[in-house]
């Protein structure tokens, strides 16, 4: 059976939340962030902006896939208003890739500018396991060769005609390399999984250690959640990468859990949660 809390509709009212990977969080926060490399905009996170957004946050939305998550702003303001015409919107959106350092900054000026201030800060951004790195047919010859699975993995490349372009460019530009050079040349395996679903919570968690501590008052309590899985504790077989990276993202949490909730230094909590199908 499935376990509903029960969760108190004022919860979240007048608070400010960042969330990155597009869940639909409570509304009842002044402010939600919402940070996503892919799926933000859809799935959980697209059901974690809308609860956040029904117990009274603000959210601001960020995520790569940018028709998805214009396409839940639109729904979000045609549903919830700000309580007084010259209040900012209840939701905001801006494209945002959370392996891109500057990105993210850019998502937390955004938030801050408008809302003047975060409250809670959710880590959701993931993707799934691109290919097979200890694919039992490699031989001495093959396992010195490129793979390219992320050209075939890119949930970004047929949005638009710009992006489409690029990537036969990139094509023809891999094409021509690989066979000028016989295909005996260097370079490491994909690491994009690691570079979202790990690199890209820690980007969010640095960033956010700080912002959070600005604009608070006495007793006010605020948060960072980071999204693993029980593939973070448990045996995948066959997600390699997958699941080291969200072990990763455990590690981070257990790591900054006593450091970060000091109160004599950033004084946040910190915790992890672990979906599974």
């Amino acid at each position: 059976s499935q376990y509903i809390p029960s969760i108190p509709t004022d919860c979240l009212a007048k608070k400010v939340v960042l969330i990155t990977g597009m869940s639909n969080l409570s509304p009842d926060f002044s402010t939600v962030i919402y940070l996503a490399y892919t799926g933000g905009a859809n799935g959980i996170g697209s059901s974690l902006v809308t609860q956040c957004l029904e117990r009274g946050a603000n959210v601001c939305i960020g995520d790569l896939d940018n028709i998805a998550g214009d396409r839940l702003l639109k729904k979000c303001c045609d549903q919830f208003h700000p309580e007084e015409e010259d209040m900012p919107p209840r939701a905001i959106f801006q494209t945002t890739d959370v392996t891109n350092y500057s990105a993210v900054l850019a998502l937390f000026d955004l938030a801050f500018k408008t809302y003047k201030r975060i409250d809670h800060v959710v880590s959701a951004a993931s993707i799934v396991e691109i290919g097979n790195w200890f694919d039992t047919s490699l031989t001495l010859e093959t396992v010195r060769q490129v793979s390219y699975p992320w050209l075939n993995n890119n949930p970004i490349a047929s949005q638009t005609f710009s992006s489409l372009l690029l990537f036969f460019s990139l094509f023809l530009f891999i094409f021509l390399l690989k066979h000028l050079t016989n295909g005996y040349y260097l370079q490491t395996p994909t690491h994009k999984v690691m570079d979202v679903n790990l690199l890209g919570s820690m980007y969010v968690t640095r960033i956010a250690s700080v912002y959070l501590r600005h604009n608070r008052g006495s007793n006010c309590d605020r948060s960072i959640l980071l999204f693993s899985c029980a593939s973070g504790f448990k045996d995948s077989p066959s997600l390699f990468v997958y699941q080291a990276s969200k072990h990763g993202v455990t590690g981070l949490m257990r790591s900054l859990r006593t450091y970060i909730s000091s109160p004599y230094k950033h004084y946040l909590r910190i915790n992890t949660v672990c979906p599974w199908v």
